[in-house]
C-alpha cells in the first residue's frame, strides 16, 4: 500500500501559523510544547488553540457542534503559555481565528474502532469547512496505551498495545487517508510506537495513556510541527527545560519522529537499543560505597530514575496521578515529583 502523507508550509514569508485543535487530554499532550518548537523553528507570529472536553469523542464533537453547545474550555497560546477560558462553543473558536489548520481526533478508547468514527466525522468536518472554508484539516492520530495500563478502555483491545496500534492505523487507513478533506495525519501513534522499539521500552507514559512530561509530549509536539510545517528537526534546538536530555535522548526521539512522519502507517525500529548515556553508569563513588558495604555493584541493576515534576503516586486509588492545570491549589504543585513505580 502506497500512502502519500501531505506536510504543510504555511506562511512561509511572514512566518506566521494559526493551528486549532478540536480535541480532547491527547491534544494537551500533543501540543504542550508546540508553541516552543515552532518558535524554535523560526514562526514569529504563533497562534495554538485547543477545544478540550475530557476523553472526547467524535460524537460528543459533532453533538456539541450540531447545538452550538458552551461545553468546551478554549486553551489558547500566543506567547509560550497556554491561557484557558471556560463555556466556549465549537463555532466561537472556530471563527475567532483565520485558521491555517484544524486538527480532528477520536477519543483515545475508540481510535481503533474504525466503526465509531462515522457519521460524526463527516458533521464536524461539515461545520469546519462552513465556519472556516479556508483552514486545512489534519488528523490526529492517537497513540496505543502502555502495556500494562488499567484504562477503562483497553479491554476493547484485548488489553493488548499492539493489538489497539494496528486497529488504530486500520481506522486511520479507512476513514482519514482515504479521505480528500484531510491534506494529511499528525502520527502521534506511529513516533511512540518507534520510541517504544527503542532503549526507552514501555515508559512513555505518565498513567499508562496519558504522555509523560519528558519524553512522550516532547516527541508528540515534534510530531505536531513536523507533520504539519514539515520543518526540519535538525535545526530544533528547544527542549522542556525542566529535564534533562543527552544527546543520545535527543537523537532517538527525532529519529522516532521523522520515521513516523515518513512511514506513518508502519513501526520503524529504533536505532538506538541500549542506553548508553553517562547517567546510566554507576560513578566511581557509587562503586566504593557499595564495595564498601560488602556489595558486588555487578549483581544488580542501576535504575535512571527521571523524575516527573507536578506528579506523585495516589497510594490510596493505587494509580499514578498529576497535577494538571485544573489543579485549584496550584502552589502545592510545585512540591510534588516522582519516578515511575517499580514493583
Amino acid at each position: 500500500i502506497l500512502v502519500i502523507v501531505f506536510s504543510l508550509s504555511l506562511n512561509a514569508q511572514t512566518k506566521s501559523i494559526r493551528v486549532l485543535a478540536v480535541g480532547n487530554s491527547f491534544s494537551i499532550d500533543g501540543m504542550r510544547y508546540l508553541w516552543d518548537v515552532l518558535n524554535d523553528a523560526g514562526y514569529t507570529e504563533i497562534y495554538l488553540g485547543n477545544l478540550y472536553i475530557g476523553g472526547c469523542a467524535l460524537q460528543t464533537h459533532a453533538k456539541n457542534v450540531r447545538n452550538n453547545l458552551g461545553a468546551y474550555t478554549y486553551y489558547t497560546n500566543t506567547n509560550g503559555t497556554w491561557n484557558e477560558k471556560s463555556g466556549y462553543t465549537m463555532k466561537n473558536a472556530l471563527t475567532s481565528q483565520q485558521w491555517d489548520v484544524v486538527t480532528l481526533q477520536q477519543a483515545s478508547g475508540y481510535s481503533g474502532i474504525e466503526g465509531s468514527y462515522q457519521p460524526y466525522l463527516n458533521e464536524i468536518i461539515d461545520s469546519v469547512k462552513s465556519f472556516c472554508p479556508d483552514a486545512k484539516l489534519m488528523w490526529h492520530e492517537t497513540w496505543a496505551y502502555e502495556q500494562s495500563s488499567n484504562h477503562e478502555d483497553f479491554p476493547k483491545y484485548g488489553k493488548n498495545q499492539m493489538t489497539m496500534f494496528n486497529d488504530i492505523l486500520e481506522a486511520v487507513k479507512i476513514q482519514i487517508l482515504s479521505n480528500d478533506n484531510f491534506i494529511g495525519v499528525i502520527p502521534c501513534g506511529t513516533t511512540i510506537q518507534n520510541l517504544r522499539t527503542s532503549y526507552l521500552g514501555d515508559r512513555l507514559t505518565r498513567d499508562g495513556y496519558h504522555l509523560n512530561y519528558k519524553t512522550g509530549c516532547y516527541a508528540a509536539s515534534l510530531t505536531w510541527a513536523k507533520a504539519i510545517t514539515d520543518c526540519s528537526l535538525e535545526h530544533i534546538n528547544f527542549n522542556p527545560s525542566a529535564f534533562t536530555y543527552t544527546e543520545q535522548d535527543i537523537a532517538n526521539i527525532k529519529e522516532a519522529v521523522n520515521n513516523a512522519v515518513t512511514y506513518p502507517t508502519q513501526i520503524t525500529k529504533s536505532s538506538y537499543l541500549t542506553d548508553d548515556s553517562p547517567t546510566n553508569k554507576p560513578d566511581d563513588t557509587l562503586m566504593e560505597i557499595f564495595a564498601n558495604a560488602g556489595y558486588n555493584i555487578d549483581d544488580y541493576i542501576v535504575l535512571n530514575l527521571h523524575m516527573t515534576p507536578r506528579s506523585f503516586w495516589d497510594s490510596g486509588a493505587g494509580c499514578y496521578a498529576f497535577c494538571d492545570e485544573n489543579v485549584s491549589n496550584k502552589a502545592l504543585q510545585a512540591q510534588f515529583a516522582s519516578t515511575k513505580m517499580f514493583q
